[in-house]
């Protein structure tokens, strides 16, 4: 995995958030905790560590949780692939863009147009270039690759 810092307002976000994490409750906890064991299980087995999370539309819940796996997989150094999907085709809501840059996210103006934007999403720096996200929308299936512009 190419490690990389996360961009500074992100990082800022993330730690507010982790210090938050004993208001997590017990239940959600222990479906964390099953999630973040099979991470790292894979992981020591030098099997790929590939997240899938998958709602309805895949317009705002399942791209943000998508981006905040990235995130927090850069951040404990697990090399993970995160995708998203879902049972319908919409565009990435506009709402939920602006909350991803309102934490810190990078997040290029959409392009392709039409109903289905395209954005870029970008959350470290590695070697002088993004993460980013290039289907960050409603396709089937989203991918995260390293890259640089």
């Amino acid at each position: 995995m190419e490690t990389g810092t996360l961009l500074r307002e992100l990082e800022r976000y993330a730690a507010a958030r982790e210090a938050e994490f004993g208001a997590i409750s017990s239940e959600r906890r222990a479906g964390l905790e099953r999630l973040s064991t099979f991470a790292r299980e894979r992981a020591s087995t030098g099997k790929p560590v590939r997240l899938v999370f998958v709602c309805t539309h895949n317009s705002r819940r399942s791209q943000m949780a998508q981006l905040w796996a990235g995130v927090g997989a850069q951040r404990y150094g697990v090399d993970a692939r995160t995708y998203s999907g879902g049972t319908e085709a919409t565009a990435f809501n506009e709402r939920a863009v602006e909350s991803m840059r309102r934490a810190g996210f990078a997040i290029e103006a959409p392009s392709g147009g039409g109903a289905n934007p395209r954005y870029g999403c970008g959350w470290a720096r590695v070697l002088g270039r993004w993460f980013v996200f290039r289907r960050c929308t409603t396709r089937r299936r989203t991918r995260r690759v390293s890259s640089s512009r």
